[in-house]
């Protein structure tokens, strides 16, 4: 059996840009709704850090009231609501209209165990009081870090079970990052699919034989390595279009050929191999269908397999590529794939592994 979780971003742009109404508020309502439609319940990944930053200001105050309405609505109906925290929200500076970020905090990865625990708990603690308001049971067990970094590891690890957070769906293999402010490379995760319990030096290995109570199981983000061309959709056409809208224009001055010598390096990408997430935001139907397919040779006769998709409320927009993928699994796969929360799909998981030993 295959159980898919649909993983939600609950955010605004990662510079502050945005509005609540349009880039959280108004698609998560969307997405909820056709959620409920076809009875499956997702896991909404709260970016805890923006909110509580925005909170400090009397600006946001009625964005906060609809926010955290929502949350609890979601929670009472079954979603999931879970920790996301990007670190540079936390020393942010709101004036006139727009975000100061504070860039040197940009991974809890780099902080010592003890800092980073210091802000994992509280936005655990906020979660938890929130929720406490709801007609249901609330526990916060599962984390997403920001930029979807863990490494390096060790500390974060650490981190991450001294608030007691037992569940993190962060990694995605083949997936790569170097930069100034942080840097990881998943390539060598141990899969693109399977969960793992990983190792406290490195998200990327399994740990053969994790404590019992001392392990956080890795439940990574499906993706498949494939040529950047796979990438090309009436999602993407927008760089198409830049590229030709430039290309055609006689008129070239100094800025439109910079524009072109970035269009041609974009380019290049589309023949290199990277990793593609199983994003439903991003993905259209097709590619989505494509990805099922692939799911499902993975299934087994008595075994649980958990498989997460990633989305984002701001990348909400084609909704109708996402409602057609749960019509599609409600009428011809619903014998084989289960639509279930991470908590419950981390569970089952879990009770499987032991059953077959």
């Amino acid at each position: 059996m295959i159980g898919l979780v649909l993983t939600l971003d609950y955010e605004l742009y990662g510079d502050g840009s945005g509005s609540c109404e349009e880039h959280i508020f108004g698609p998560t309502k969307l997405f909820l709704k056709i959620c409920d439609d076809y009875g499956v319940r997702s896991t909404i990944f709260v970016e805890v850090a923006e909110i509580l930053r925005m909170k400090e200001y009397v600006y946001f105050e009625r964005d906060m009231e609809k926010i955290e309405d929502q949350l609890i609505k979601a929670h009472e109906t079954g979603h999931d609501i879970q920790l996301h925290i990007h670190p540079w929200w936390f020393n942010a500076e709101f004036d006139s209209g727009t975000w100061s970020m504070d860039y040197d905090l940009v991974s809890l990865c780099n902080l010592h165990a003890d800092e980073a625990l210091k802000y994992i708990s509280e936005c655990k603690t906020y979660l938890t009081e929130l929720l406490k308001k709801s007609s249901r049971a609330y526990s916060c067990n599962a984390y997403r870090s920001g930029y979807l970094s863990m490494i390096p590891t060790e500390n974060i690890f650490d981190a991450l079970m001294s608030a007691e957070i037992g569940i993190d769906s962060s990694v995605f293999k083949w997936g790569f990052l170097n930069s100034k402010l942080m840097s990881f490379d998943y390539s060598n995760a141990f899969s693109n699919i399977e969960p793992w319990f990983f190792k406290r030096e490195d998200v990327n290995k399994l740990e053969p034989n994790p404590i019992v109570s001392y392990r956080c199981l890795e439940m990574p983000i499906y993706s498949e390595y494939q040529r950047g061309f796979r990438f090309l959709s009436r999602k993407r056409l927008s760089l198409i279009s830049d590229v030709r809208s430039v290309m055609l224009d006689d008129s070239y001055s100094f800025n439109k050929l910079l524009r072109v010598e970035n269009m041609i390096k974009k380019f290049r990408l589309f023949l290199r191999k990277r990793a593609k997430k199983f994003d439903f935001c991003k993905c259209t139907f097709s590619e989505m269908k494509k990805i099922l397919n692939n799911i499902l040779l993975c299934d087994l006769p008595n075994k649980y397999l958990p498989v997460v998709a990633i989305g984002h409320s701001k990348d909400f927009i084609f909704s109708g590529d996402f409602r057609k993928l749960l019509s599609y699994i409600a009428s011809k796969y619903s014998d084989r794939i289960e639509i279930v929360p991470i908590t419950l799909a981390a569970e089952k998981f879990t009770s499987s592994q032991k059953m077959s030993k």
